[in-house]
């Protein structure tokens, strides 16, 4: 995973889903916009979680996937903020293979149309399950951003101490590149967008 060009750029029109990888604010949704804006689709329609106060822009997200990525965090015995410890294979145990068909089918109603974008925080600890239902092509976008700007912006939005925080982000970023092997994947700084967005857009597309 490199900075730069991959085997399936974000913004082709083959089919890709991009999946959109990264901590709680480390500028997902910032980057997720930028695809939108590059014509990759989001989430349609009414499932289309609104901005929020925190998030004036928009997050992106989908409301029927963030409820299934909540309740596979349940399921493992975790939230997002006190990620569940996960063995090997989790994700083909009965529970979660039974999830699967229903989870396709949210996830169609949610992408209609491919090329599409995917942004969920959640799936930096879930992403095997996602792996084992999503049809190819799948790419990613891991999204980074220093882990003491994320703990505090934690902090100023949910109210987690800074340790809290720099534990979390610690967690999501070594799961989510573990996860993310095999995967066709640009890694995309979050500085980088804030002092060149037309530069770093120009590097999603190629």
């Amino acid at each position: 995973m490199t900075e730069g060009r991959s085997s399936t750029p974000p913004g082709s029109s083959d089919g890709t889903c991009v999946l959109v990888i990264g901590m709680h604010r480390s500028g997902t949704s910032a980057v997720t916009g930028a695809l939108a804006q590059l014509g990759v689709a989001g989430p349609s329609g009414d499932d289309l979680i609104p901005a929020t106060a925190s998030n004036e822009r928009g997050h992106y997200e989908s409301k029927l996937l963030t409820r299934i990525d909540n309740q596979l965090l349940h399921i493992l015995g975790g939230t997002w903020s006190a990620p569940p410890a996960r063995r090997p294979g989790w994700e083909l145990g009965r529970r979660f293979v039974g999830l699967q068909p229903a989870a396709r089918r949210a996830f169609e109603n949610s992408f209609p149309v491919r090329p599409v974008a995917w942004k969920d925080p959640r799936n930096c600890l879930v992403l095997p399950f996602w792996r084992s239902v999503l049809a190819p092509p799948v790419a990613a976008v891991l999204v980074y951003r220093d882990g003491l700007e994320v703990a505090q912006s934690l902090h100023a939005r949910s109210g987690l101490n800074l340790t809290h925080g720099l534990a979390l982000w610690e967690r999501y970023v070594r799961t989510s590149c573990a996860d993310l092997a095999g995967v066709a994947t640009f890694v995309a700084e979050y500085g980088r967008l804030l002092e060149d967005p037309s530069s770093f857009c120009d590097g999603l597309l190629h």
